[in-house]
């Protein structure tokens, strides 16, 4: 069975390598489903784990919205963004940035070739040693950096 990596979960995976899990339940209680309509429609949200990671799946209209609650164990590395991002621009997609204190933001537009991944825009807040992030794909459009913006703000103040 071939494994596919969709070109932001890639980055966000790089970014995130040596990353442990943080407790119980916490994800979930980073943004309310009330925050999350601001991205496209009625958001349901429901708490898992990936791997040792905490998660909160969840959608908001047509997109799919990930939010991860991780406590890293090693020394913060931005070198490790920078990598993200190169990794996925060899990839063929165009990918934006944008920066706002603590917080790191990236929206990635697949190349035609890699369309069937879709769009997808995370907000990383970094207090180190905690990290949260909140990843939204979409199929047809991207969603703004500026959309997701306030969001990531509101969890950096819940964590």
């Amino acid at each position: 069975m071939n494994t596919r990596i969709h070109a932001a979960s890639l980055a966000s995976l790089l970014v995130a390598s040596s990353f442990a899990a943080f407790g119980q339940g916490k994800a979930c209680a980073l943004a309310t489903p009330a925050e999350l309509e601001a991205l496209g429609g009625k958001a349901t949200m429901a708490a898992g784990t990936m791997g040792t990671v905490e998660t909160c799946n969840g959608t908001a209209g047509a997109a799919n919205v990930l939010i991860r609650l991780i406590k890293r164990t090693g020394d913060a590395q931005k070198s490790n963004e920078h990598a993200g991002v190169e990794a996925v621009k060899k990839m063929g997609a165009t990918v934006e940035t944008k920066t706002f204190g603590p917080i790191f933001c990236m929206a990635v537009t697949p190349s035609a070739k890699l369309a069937a991944y879709g769009f997808t825009t995370s907000c990383t807040v970094s207090k180190h040693p905690m990290y949260a992030v909140i990843e939204v794909k979409t199929q047809k459009e991207g969603t703004p950096i500026d959309k997701l913006r306030p969001i990531a703000e509101k969890m950096a103040s819940r964590f």
